[in-house]
């Protein structure tokens, strides 16, 4: 969501992008004098040990092992990732950016009227700038800062699976390569124009699938998961509900996944364009389905879009069984008003203004746009509903 967020607004102030990756991160970062990490090298990796130091020969014990001690956060040590995490930021606060107070992982810094955004994932960095100057001061800040970095430039670029094009205003994101990776021994289908058949929800009775069959479904369901909350959304219903599935997958559910695989070939390699608007503006559309799971809960679907483009989506079954459409639709909009006050506070902090023009959230049952405007608190409403109601 950040990352989408941050598209939409360099889309809307004309800026540009470029990524960062820094090699070896992890190595880049001391164990703590008071942390004793001790690990055995592999035998087949102690002639290479001895090539770089003969001295440790000493140290073999006499079934030919060999014990060490870290000095450095080797990737795989469990204080690796929070070790780099530190360093990263301390680097990053040393150049006078200023952390998001939404997002540990987005930062900000501000000269005269000009700002740089970074946002990262490990040791991969996208940069967002409006002044070649601050981007390149920051480069050399990192530069600096660490042994190696390798910079990314251009109008495409490659970020964590995606690729990001910038053309004039605009900004692509496709996953072309990613998606065919996945839907390359699929024949197309010209009867699927749908991810998905009305019976989604059903669950009759059905053979198990066998565990290699059931590993290879669990995985192909995980990549399209990372596929549908980047950029293909309207499969995230189908794998949403799939996800749920993957513990103990059926002959049936394998088929609604294969459905979902057609429909990608047959509609292939779609991007969504973040495109600058007269104003930035935010609106969001919540609705539900009442009971249609077999546990009798129903189901929230959520979209907010930046100036046009989807920067949030998300489709879960319920926590709670509800009585009716009405109480149904209403815990939806309750999740979805959640959501976009943290989009609000996202862009009021950047912008470093409080007014933000209100987020329209679309809702189409009567019954819950009434109770809003109203404000009725009826005597039979359960505590938990009145919360939400009230929030």
């Amino acid at each position: 969501e950040s990352l989408f967020t941050i598209l939409g607004i360099g889309a809307q102030q004309s800026m540009k992008v470029l990524t960062v990756d820094i090699t070896a991160a992890y190595l880049e970062c001391k164990l703590p004098p008071d942390d004793d990490v001790y690990m055995w090298i592999p035998k087949d990796v102690i002639p290479f040990l001895l090539k770089a130091d003969p001295n440790a020969k000493m140290f073999i014990t006499k079934d030919g092992k060999l014990m060490v001690k870290l000095k450095k956060a080797l990737y795989g040590t469990v204080q690796a990732s929070k070790l780099w995490y530190e360093k990263l930021i301390l680097v990053l606060r040393n150049h006078g950016c200023i952390m998001h107070p939404a997002d540990g992982c987005v930062f900000v810094k501000t000269e005269d009227e000009n700002q740089i955004i970074i946002a990262f994932h490990v040791d991969d960095l996208l940069i967002m700038y409006s002044n070649r100057h601050m981007a390149d001061k920051l480069l050399q800040h990192l530069r600096n800062s660490f042994a190696n970095i390798t910079v990314n430039e251009g109008e495409k670029q490659s970020y964590l699976g995606m690729v990001v094009e910038q053309c004039e205003n605009n900004f692509a994101v496709s996953m072309k390569n990613y998606e065919d990776s996945i839907t390359k021994d699929i024949i197309a289908d010209k009867r699927v124009n749908s991810p998905a058949a009305d019976d989604l929800f059903e669950l009759p009775e059905s053979t198990l699938l066998s565990k290699e069959a059931a590993e290879l479904f669990h995985s192909t369901v995980a990549k399209l998961l990372f596929l549908a909350k980047r950029t293909r959304i309207e499969i995230l219903l189908s794998i949403s509900h799939l996800s749920g599935r993957v513990a103990a997958p059926t002959i049936d559910d394998q088929k609604k996944l294969d459905r979902v695989k057609k429909f990608l070939k047959n509609y292939p390699n779609k991007k969504i364009v973040f495109r600058k608007r007269n104003k930035l503006y935010l609106e969001c559309s919540a609705d539900a389905s009442w009971g249609v799971h077999d546990d009798c809960t129903g189901r929230s679907g959520i979209i907010i879009l930046l100036n046009g483009c989807c920067v949030g989506s998300w489709t879960s079954k319920q926590k709670i069984v509800t009585r009716n459409s009405t109480e149904s639709e209403l815990v939806a909009l309750t999740d979805a008003v959640s959501h976009v006050l943290w989009f609000r506070n996202w862009i009021k902090w950047y912008l470093k203004t409080d007014d933000l023009e209100p987020t329209p959230i679309y809702q189409d049952n009567q019954s819950v746009i009434s109770l809003q405007r109203t404000g009725t608190k009826t005597a039979h409403r359960t505590k938990h509903l009145g919360v939400r109601f009230f929030w």
